[in-house]
């Protein structure tokens, strides 16, 4: 009868050990629940602070080319000296330049060259580039020198 007093004791000892781990278990693996869910909630905010972001930077592009554009019309018709509505290659030259002056921009002159040239060298061929532009949606950095920052 001893042996199984001192079983049974064993047994309700080992039985509360048991009950503490467990316990103990149940608080570990609420604890790794929460951390799971901070976690989460961190990936999230980053993720929307990224896309806020990136949102930001699109809008800044299209503002600069929006400043641009607005600008070029103003800079055509004072520039086209001649007033023959043609443009020369010093009229030209001078239109990049007064852009590159529009908030400090680097144009890829050569391309803009180019392009101007492929739509009459007129004002109403840059008018029609410009539409072009719009209509295409082309990216800013195929007009501009843009540095990626990082």
């Amino acid at each position: 009868m001893i042996n199984y007093i001192t079983q049974n004791s064993n047994m309700e000892s080992e039985i509360e050990r048991l009950k503490e781990r467990t316990s103990n278990l149940g608080t570990l693996r609420q604890t790794l629940k929460d951390i799971h869910e901070m976690e989460s909630a961190a990936v999230d905010h980053l993720e929307k602070s990224m896309g806020d972001r990136q949102e930001a930077m699109e809008l800044n592009q299209t503002n600069l080319f929006t400043a641009i554009v607005d600008n070029v019309i103003d800079i055509l018709l004072k520039l086209d000296k001649d007033e023959d509505m043609l443009l020369s290659d010093n009229e030209v030259n001078a239109i990049i330049k007064a852009i590159e002056g529009i908030n400090e921009v680097d144009i890829k002159d050569d391309y803009l060259r180019q392009k101007i040239n492929e739509y009459g060298s007129s004002i109403e061929g840059v008018m029609r580039l410009m539409n072009h532009i719009f209509d295409k949606t082309p990216s800013i950095e195929d007009y501009l020198n843009v540095e990626n920052e990082q």
